[in-house]
């Protein structure tokens, strides 16, 4: 069950201390007044940028996934979250985040 979940939460196989050194270098890059951002190329910069709100984006459709799976378990106590029952609703969500977007 826990691979299950893992898969659908789309965790990261990186450890938390990496994954906080990788965020750490794009924020310097996009931080004009750090080292490595005054040396950057604009496009370097723009990718950092990019990659930070890739980031951000895939952490807020987690919220909602953790968020509407916690709604669903509250429901039904007695039984934990089905496979089939997660996809469901990982397919609202991200039918919804589409209709925002759109």
């Amino acid at each position: 069950m826990r691979t299950i979940r893992s898969a659908v939460r789309q965790d990261w196989p990186i450890p938390p201390a990496v994954q906080a050194k990788i965020l750490q270098r794009l924020v310097d890059y996009v931080d004009r007044d750090h080292e490595d951002g005054a040396t950057a190329t604009d496009r370097v910069v723009i990718a950092a940028a990019r990659t930070i709100a890739v980031f951000a984006g895939r952490s807020l459709q987690q919220q909602a996934l953790d968020l509407r799976r916690e709604e669903l378990e509250a429901r039904r106590p007695e039984a934990s979250l089905t496979v089939a029952e997660a996809m469901k609703a990982i397919e609202q969500v991200e039918r919804a985040m589409g209709q925002e977007r759109g």
